[in-house]
């Protein structure tokens, strides 16, 4: 049985809502990326979102868990929406406004600066005065253009790629390393920290050392011994064990386990990377370092 629908009431600005169903049955990462697909968002943007129960006593807070004791707050997209008790048909309510604001005054700002530069470049008295010293023969005889007009042009282009760039440089990503123990577990504690906004827990690797065990054993014919280099059961058992290192065959079965694309950068190899999961076309994307030896998120 698929299990209860639930519905999903989202509100993007003061009068205006998105509606979607859901089965209970999938993960909270599952909710975000629908929502992401249906608005045109990244899966990034709703990391930390919160979602409400929209009962008949007003809305009251599901997710994220809210830790009275030690006052922190817990995001973890693996839970499924059942875990809760929902019910059949019962309606969850998340407020997006802020971000959905947010993200209409940045794609602004981007534009009005770009804007502004091409407009403050384009008409500027030396930009005209430097191209109309230049004659249409000259144009078409790049060798009689005199040195200095040359090199003002030159420096005038070159500002005005600058300047473009540096309006877009909140565009740009960069990739942070973070360090995990190495204790033969580096592999899953990685994958643990990128698919949980940052945390790390050690107590998670047994967990994904067993789900990988599990898929293993339930699919003899693709986890042949000729694919494992030993034995279907030898293989699980092996991997169960906190002294054996993860490698591509996890990686393959972890990516398809939460849909994410998980992308490994060697760094003893030019910054090789292995993709896992590119075929599958997953909207959500991680990346891991290695070094041959260790992983690191």
């Amino acid at each position: 049985m698929a299990g209860p629908l639930l519905r999903i009431l989202i509100r993007l600005k003061p009068n205006k809502y998105h509606r979607m169903q859901i089965a209970a049955r999938y993960r909270i990462i599952d909710l975000l990326k629908q929502i992401a697909h249906d608005l045109n968002l990244s899966v990034d943007q709703l990391l930390h979102i919160s979602i409400y129960r929209n009962g008949s006593n007003g809305c009251s807070l599901l997710y994220p868990i809210n830790n009275n004791y030690n006052n922190n707050t817990h995001y973890d997209v693996s839970i499924t929406l059942d875990k809760y008790g929902l019910s059949s048909n019962e309606e969850l309510y998340i407020d997006l406004t802020e971000l959905i604001l947010c993200q209409q005054q940045d794609n602004d700002d981007i534009s009005t600066n770009d804007n502004h530069t091409a407009s403050s470049l384009d008409n500027s008295d030396c930009f005209h005065s430097t191209a109309s010293s230049i004659s249409s023969s000259s144009l078409l005889n790049p060798e009689e253009i005199s040195p200095s007009s040359s090199s003002t042009t030159a420096s005038l282009i070159q500002a005005k790629t600058t300047n473009n760039l540096s309006t877009k440089k909140s565009l740009i990503g960069q990739l942070i390393r973070f360090s995990v123990p190495a204790d033969n577990s580096c592999l899953f504690s990685s994958i643990y920290f990128v698919l949980h906004s940052g945390k790390l827990d050690l107590a998670s690797n047994k967990y994904l050392r067993n789900l990988v065990a599990s898929k293993i054993e339930s699919d003899q014919i693709t986890y042949s011994e000729a694919m494992l280099g030993r034995t279907n059961l030898e293989y699980s058992k092996w991997i169960r064990r906190d002294d054996s290192w993860g490698g591509g065959i996890e990686l393959a079965i972890l990516t398809q386990e939460y849909e994410t694309e998980i992308c490994v950068i060697n760094t003893e190899c030019e910054g090789r990377i292995d993709y896992f999961g590119e075929d599958r076309h997953f909207p959500y994307r991680v990346f891991l370092l290695y070094d041959n030896l260790h992983y690191d998120p």
